[in-house]
């Protein structure tokens, strides 16, 4: 079953009393808006959907290659490849792993920078210029990006001072899972991450979203949707599920 992730969670903010932006500027207002506010914490937020696997893309899937023979003739890595196959960073050093975040990290980051420039478009012409800004970032088919990626390049996305207007950075999976390898289950990966001298989006905000979402997820699959929380170390051993 494939989860519609904007339609899902339009329907989750107006459950703990969000409003969608578009019911107040209309379908074609003459800024670039963002999608959410939650006047009641004092909070903008913008979703964006990773729908595509960069490793699909012919640049991208070169990057790789070129990291993987770089990685296995220095023996920093720990599987030997004949033929085409997915090599995830828990078969590389953690100093290869890094490097192929940094390959993912500029699309991330492109679509970062879209969100800040919305956000904050937002707060100026609705006159909410004391709130935060919130990035909703649900990763929905990109299955290279793993857990250990993504944890990075948030740390380096709240670092950065050009996406001022982002406050915090809540990350989710929806229709893909990852697995670990001492654990036989499947997860759907949840992240909160603030920026450091801001004022963070509210933790009752994060909460009331966490929980509308897997309440909803749970309504739509018919199943109870356990929660686990993971050690950093735990964390670098999740990679996405590939079927």
């Amino acid at each position: 079953m494939i989860i519609d992730v904007e339609t899902e969670l339009d329907h989750c903010v107006e459950v703990i009393d969000g409003r969608l932006v578009r019911d107040l500027v209309g379908a074609s207002p003459n800024f670039h808006n963002a999608d959410y506010l939650f006047d009641e914490f004092e909070v903008v937020a913008e979703l964006k959907i990773l729908s595509v696997d960069q490793m699909h893309e012919p640049k991208i899937r070169d990057k790789m290659s070129d990291i993987y023979r770089e990685a296995s003739a220095r023996g920093e890595a720990e599987v030997v490849v004949y033929g085409e196959a997915m090599i995830t960073a828990g078969n590389l050093s953690a100093n290869y792993s890094k490097k192929m975040g940094e390959v993912y990290r500029r699309p991330v980051q492109n679509i970062v920078k879209k969100a800040n420039k919305q956000i904050r478009q937002t707060k100026r012409h609705l006159n909410r210029h004391g709130h935060s800004g919130l990035l909703i970032l649900v990763n929905d088919n990109h299955r290279a990006l793993e857990p250990t990626h993504v944890n990075w390049i948030l740390q380096s996305t709240l670092r950065n001072r050009n996406y001022s207007s982002i406050n915090s950075i809540l990350y989710c999976t929806t229709n893909i899972t990852a697995r670990h390898p001492e654990l036989d289950t499947d997860f759907l990966v949840w992240m909160e991450q603030h920026r450091s001298g801001l004022k963070p989006c509210a933790d009752e905000l994060l909460k009331r979203i966490r929980e509308a979402w897997f309440r909803r997820m749970s309504e739509i699959t018919g199943e109870a949707i356990p929660s686990y929380r993971l050690t950093p170390d735990a964390m670098a051993k999740l990679g996405h599920e590939f079927k």
